[in-house]
């Protein structure tokens, strides 16, 4: 809630709805995600948010570091007691739902798997970056990553050190070039509004490709 560019953004209406409604209406059509945790921070100007996920039913989880991601994933697998976490960014109102099964499966279908993803390539437009980990690699990771840019990036650190661990690739031999998709200034949010307004109505769970579809009929 304290962005700089756009305070409140992940509250913001698309379509009537809260920014992060949009987020976990998506995640839980994913099987077999069985529930939603909103991983913030202490901070008083997250409290509206926190409260409207309460009211929503979803775990919520605070840590006092802004920054410390290890920090906040390890809080929600201590609150939900869950095997793994399916992550996306809170600034990315639409979450690609077929992407993200894809990376659950291949988390899910790669015995001892510690991690999966669609950012081993930079093939995908930002806003639609998935991850899967395990609650073991976020254990060792909270338990041995003492620097404040490890803590951070922890998710960059995971895919430097693959080697060390069991990891899934989630690929596609073609993604056309498009604008990103997420939500960071007052101009994206205009631009977003303007296509959940044409999309959402048609299709709640829009994909992608009928972002692309669109961008394209309106040049």
């Amino acid at each position: 809630m304290g962005s700089s560019r756009l305070p409140g953004k992940v509250m913001l209406p698309l379509a009537g709805l809260p920014l992060i409604w949009h987020i976990a209406h998506r995640l839980v059509q994913v099987r077999p995600v069985t529930g939603i945790v909103l991983a913030t921070t202490a901070d008083s100007r997250n409290d509206p948010m926190v409260s409207y996920a309460q009211m929503q039913g979803w775990v919520v989880v605070r840590h006092s570091e802004e920054d410390d991601i290890v920090g906040r994933i390890a809080l929600a697998f201590e609150a939900t007691g869950a095997d793994a976490v399916l992550k996306v960014n809170a600034d990315c109102p639409m979450p690609d739902v077929g992407l993200m099964q894809a990376v659950v499966d291949a988390y899910l279908t790669k015995p001892g798997c510690d991690y999966a993803a669609n950012k081993f390539e930079p093939i995908w437009p930002a806003g639609l970056t998935v991850e899967v980990v395990s609650r073991q690699l976020i254990g060792l990771c909270d338990a041995t990553l003492t620097s404040a840019e490890e803590r951070e990036l922890v998710m960059k650190w995971i895919i430097d050190h693959r080697d060390q661990f069991m990891t899934a690739a989630v690929t596609a031999p073609y993604v056309p070039s498009m604008p990103g998709l997420m939500i960071d200034t007052p101009e994206e949010y205009r631009e977003m509004s303007a296509v959940f307004d044409s999309l959402y109505p048609v299709s709640p769970l829009f994909g992608w490709q009928d972002v692309r579809s669109l961008l394209k009929s309106d040049a």
